[in-house]
Parts: structure tokens; sequence; C-alpha cells
């Protein structure tokens, strides 16, 4: 399975004069998309509850935390909030997150064991 955290249309927005950079960037933004995917397993909400770290297909942490705003998830110096959770897929399941995880780094070796 995969699982998929999808910023909304609003998060891009948000990030528009970042993107710029980053669309001339294939490395970079690669490195970003796949920081918002984790390959191989599939998360369900019940099981994201505050501490939980799972490792992208990049091979960086994906670190959630829960308290009374709601779930948010983190990787590098970026977080988001997790607006809509379980929209099931065929092979997996998506989660939509009200901000784009900016995070640059890859671990290759981390995400080849993920």
């Amino acid at each position: 399975g995969i699982t998929v955290f999808a910023p909304d249309n609003t998060a891009f927005q948000a990030i528009s004069s970042s993107l710029g950079s980053l669309s001339s960037n294939v490395t970079a933004l690669t490195t970003v998309i796949g920081n918002h995917i984790i390959n191989g397993t599939t998360v369900y909400s019940p099981s994201i509850f505050n501490g939980t770290v799972i490792t992208s297909s990049q091979g960086e942490n994906l670190t959630f935390t829960t308290n009374s705003s709601g779930a948010f998830v983190s990787s590098g110096q970026s977080t988001a909030q997790i607006v809509q959770t379980d929209i099931l897929t065929e092979n997996g399941v998506v989660h939509v997150i009200n901000g784009v995880l900016l995070n640059t780094d890859s671990d290759q070796g981390a995400a080849s064991s993920a």
C-alpha cells in the first residue's frame, strides 16, 4: 500500500513564490513530493497519534503530533494540519493537509529500508 499526504489548493497558493524556485530544480521538487509519500505502508487515521514517526519514501521522518486543535504531520522544519483523513484509493489512502512539507532533504539509505 501507499499513503499520501496531499496538500490542499490553499496550501499550494500559500507557497506559490517558493514553487517557482522549486520547479527549476527537479531534484528538490522530486524530494519534496517524496516527503509527502509513505511507500509500502498504508497508514489510516487511527494509527496517527502523538509521537508516531514513519519514514517517507525519501527517507525522511514524518512525525505526527495530536492536540486539542487536531492532528499534524511534520517533515524537516515544515508542519501541516491533517484536515481530511482516510480517502481510500485502489492501492492505499490519502490524507489532505493544509500545508506543503517543504523538506528538500532525503536519506536514500533510510528510504530503501522503509
